[in-house]
C-alpha cells in the first residue's frame, strides 16, 4: 500500500504539470490562430477596400450612363427613326450593364437589385415609348415621348439606385 501511495506522489504532480502545459499550449495556439486570422482579415480588407470603392465608382458611372438624357445625347443622330434609336438604346443599355456585371460581388444585394430594377424600368419605358409611335417616326418624337414617360413615373429608379449607392458608400466608409 505504501508503494501505491509513493507512486501516487509522482503520478499526481506529473498529471497536474501535464494538464497545465496542455492548457497553456492550447491557449497559446488559439491566440496565435486568432492573430493569423486577424492578419488575413486586415490584408483582405486592404485589398478589397480599393476594389469595393472602384465598384461603387463604376456603378455610379453606369447609372449616369443609363439615364435617358445621357443615352439620347450619346446615341442620337439626325435622320434616325424612333425604331432605330430604340434598338440603339437597348443595345447600349444591355452592353453597359453586361460590362459592369462583375461589380455586383463588391456591392450589397440591395444596391445591385436597385441597379437591375432601374435598368429593367428603363428598357420597359424605351419599349413602351417606341410602341406608341409609328415605325418611321422621327427621333425627336421619340425623345419627347420618352421624357414624358419618365416624367409620369412616381420615382426615378436611377435616382433611387444612386441614392442607395451614396448611402452605402457613406455607411461603409464612415463618411
Amino acid at each position: 500500500m505504501t508503494e501505491f501511495i509513493d507512486l501516487l506522489k509522482y503520478v499526481i504532480p506529473a498529471l497536474v504539470v501535464f494538464a497545465a502545459v496542455y492548457f497553456v499550449q492550447r491557449l497559446s495556439l488559439t491566440k496565435e490562430n486568432n492573430k493569423e486570422r486577424y492578419k488575413v482579415m486586415v490584408a483582405n480588407s486592404n485589398l478589397l477596400t480599393p476594389l469595393r470603392l472602384q465598384a461603387y465608382e463604376r456603378i455610379s458611372i453606369l447609372l449616369e450612363r443609363l439615364s435617358a438624357e445621357s443615352l439620347l445625347l450619346r446615341l442620337q443622330s439626325s435622320g434616325m427613326t424612333a425604331r432605330q434609336i430604340q434598338a440603339t438604346m437597348l443595345l447600349n443599355v444591355r452592353s453597359e450593364f453586361d460590362h459592369n456585371l462583375s461589380q455586383q460581388i463588391y456591392i450589397s444585394s440591395n444596391l445591385w437589385q436597385a441597379v437591375k430594377n432601374a435598368k429593367e424600368i428603363l428598357i420597359k419605358t424605351i419599349n413602351i415609348t417606341a410602341s406608341q409611335l409609328p415605325k418611321d417616326a422621327p427621333v425627336n418624337d421619340f425623345t419627347i415621348k420618352l421624357f414624358e414617360a419618365y416624367a409620369d413615373l412616381d420615382t426615378d429608379p436611377l435616382a433611387v439606385a444612386m441614392e442607395l449607392l451614396k448611402r452605402e458608400v457613406r455607411d461603409y466608409f464612415k463618411i
